[in-house]
């Protein structure tokens, strides 16, 4: 979200690439200092099909600009 003044308007919206139901995705999220990279968790993400253990959690890495 962008501030100006007292509105606040959504730039961008962070998204998993692969989500599924119950993945829990954004059960935590990271900042950097600078603000140019979001780590987000989804706790219970399944692996694919190169990895079929299920609930075996993922962090998607994000870079702003």
């Amino acid at each position: 979200f962008l501030k100006e003044m007292d509105l606040r308007s959504q730039q961008t919206k962070l998204t998993a690439s692969d989500a599924q139901a119950i993945d829990y995705f954004g059960n935590a999220v990271a900042i950097s200092g600078d603000g140019s990279y979001a780590i987000v968790c989804a706790r219970f993400e399944d692996g694919g099909a190169g990895d079929p253990i299920s609930d075996t959690g993922a962090a998607y890495i994000y870079k702003a600009g």
